[in-house]
């Protein structure tokens, strides 16, 4: 009966360490000001199917919906500018075979007149428009109170350094949060400046999952601020499927399943102090279910749409906190 007993004692202990995480953990608020609304409305790249994704257009257009938070990508050019692109290799973007890291900014080629779309099947039409890939700094000067979240693309000593500096010199260490999908550049971010608030990598968001379904989490402590995750809608796994034709069936199955049970998750997190955002979302059906699981923020290509959306179905000023 012993095994029986210790099992069913670290099944009870877990479950109330889960439910109530103050005792075990100090509960940390979010660095970054709240939302005004429940739910975080968070223009990806800008906006990427409303305007040339990572431009100043699209994050102008953005804050005048009044988004909550901007997302963007950063890149380090050969000569040591801090550039907001998502590819490094420019073919997807500028139609031309140029790296970013091996070339001057000023000789960084504009969008193309047609960009393939990350999260959709769709292209996007940047003829007239802002097609220039701007400087980190002259974003941090053109949204001084914005919340920003920032992402290291590619692990560079001197990237990580340099956007550091530029988050101290712009006085945005309380607005703005970084990392990197790589474990290896989390860690240094952390190392470099543990005043930024940091989303989890993508092995550490994975551990944290398996503590969840194991029962291991509420006695773990955790460094990381924001959780962001992969919300897979139909639209995502073609375009994904269009571009990776090997990636299983199996891998989205598994992405969905974790959205599904993620409810019970993001509560304990926000008990914690953490909030959680999902990723990357651009219809409504995709957009009620995340109100289902009860994230904290959306990501979208579209952010017209999730406005609309959430001022319909969310109203007066709510905390994110669970």
């Amino acid at each position: 009966w012993i095994p029986v007993t210790a099992v069913g004692v670290y099944i009870s202990v877990s479950y109330i360490c889960f439910r109530f995480p103050g005792l075990l953990h100090k509960f940390r608020p979010p660095i970054v000001p709240e939302s005004r609304r429940k739910v975080w409305l968070i223009s990806h790249r800008g906006g990427a199917q409303e305007n040339p994704e990572n431009t100043i257009q699209a994050y102008k257009h953005a804050k005048s919906l009044g988004t909550d938070m901007l997302e963007l990508d950063v890149h380090f050019t050969r000569d040591k500018q801090v550039v907001v692109v998502h590819d490094n290799h420019l073919l997807r973007l500028s139609h031309e075979d140029i790296l970013v890291n091996e070339t001057d900014y000023s000789d960084l080629p504009p969008l193309a007149e047609s960009v393939k779309l990350h999260f959709s099947n769709k292209h996007y039409d940047t003829t007239g428009k802002d097609r220039r890939f701007p400087l980190l700094k002259e974003v941090f000067e053109a949204f001084p109170d914005t919340p920003i979240n920032l992402d290291l693309k590619i692990h560079s000593e001197e990237l990580i350094a340099s956007a550091s500096e530029l988050i101290k010199e712009y006085n945005r260490e309380k607005i703005t949060v970084w990392g990197s999908s790589h474990s290896n550049t989390s860690k240094r971010c952390f190392e470099v400046n543990r005043n930024i608030p940091q989303f989890f990598p993508a092995t550490s968001a994975l551990v944290l999952y398996i503590s969840y379904v194991t029962g291991l989490l509420p006695f773990i402590p955790i460094k990381h601020q924001y959780l962001e995750i992969p919300f897979i809608g139909p639209d995502w796994k073609t375009a994904l499927h269009r571009r990776h034709a090997t990636v299983s069936d199996y891998a989205f199955y598994m992405i969905r399943f974790l959205n599904v049970i993620s409810g019970p998750l993001i509560a304990h997190l926000n008990r914690r102090g953490i909030l959680v955002f999902a990723w990357v979302l651009n219809d409504e059906a995709e957009y009620s279910d995340c109100l289902k699981y009860r994230f904290n923020g959306i990501m979208t290509d579209r952010p017209t749409l999730l406005k609309q959306f959430l001022d319909r179905k969310l109203s007066g000023t709510v905390s994110t906190r669970q």
